[in-house]
């Protein structure tokens, strides 16, 4: 696989995952899935401020909350600017070290404690980039929590749902991990599209071929495309 056929489904990857889905979604009612009833949840600035520490439920209000922030800044705002309002929180609310060693797979094993520190910060700047990227504009979408289903004692999925501006119900599952007192999501999933499991078949693939060094070159262009002060949102 060429680092052009790599870029290609990397860029198909970005744009089926949970980022940026508000118009390509299925209505929910096509779907032919009872959800349960829809519940908004209210989280106080004081709960935001310690959601690392938090429940599952208040880590992922306090990403949708943030992602809507970033969203009313508008298209014309270039994407440095939402990025700086995402990076510190995703870097809160996900485990990037978690997510980085599931999507290299056996590769991550074979990585000293430095490159692999190299790889989860690109990896995390690269993730903060497309989603500054891919909600860069409000026009009335809500997020609204619909339950947590708990499966071990650290482990729990938060199901969500995304109301458009039309009105339709894009599901989205969030997988959360606990360290401690610290939830943490692991993994999003959109309609069944899991984009953990998507990272990880782009990622392997690219690595038969190419060095860890290699990918986590192209991981930083990624990131570098939305951070540059020169590069308008709508790129």
């Amino acid at each position: 696989m060429t680092v052009s056929q790599f870029q290609n489904c990397l860029k198909l990857a970005i744009i089926m995952c949970a980022a940026g889905m508000f118009s390509t979604m299925l209505p929910l009612e096509s779907m032919g899935h009872d959800h349960g009833e829809i519940k908004e949840t209210k989280v106080s600035e004081e709960t935001l401020a310690s959601a690392e520490t938090a429940s599952p439920e208040v880590c992922v209000q306090t990403l949708h909350d943030t992602l809507i922030k970033a969203m009313k800044l508008g298209k014309d705002a270039p994407c440095s600017k939402r990025y700086e309002l995402l990076e510190p929180v995703l870097g809160k609310l996900f485990d990037f070290s978690l997510t980085s060693r599931l999507v290299l797979g056996k590769y991550w094993k074979k990585l000293s404690p430095e490159k692999r520190s190299e790889f989860v910060t690109a990896f995390w700047h690269m993730s903060s980039a497309i989603y500054a990227q891919r909600f860069q504009n409000y026009a009335g979408e809500q997020f609204k929590i619909s339950e947590t289903i708990r499966q071990k004692k650290n482990r729990c999925t938060v199901r969500t749902f995304i109301i458009t501006s039309e009105g339709k119900s894009i599901p989205l599952d969030y997988t959360c991990v606990r360290h401690g007192d610290q939830w943490r999501i692991v993994t999003v999933t959109a309609q069944g599209v899991n984009d953990l499991a998507m990272k990880k078949s782009e990622y392997t693939s690219f690595l038969k071929d190419h060095s860890i060094d290699e990918l986590i070159g192209f991981i930083e262009e990624q990131a570098l495309k939305c951070t540059s002060e020169t590069q308008s949102a709508q790129k």
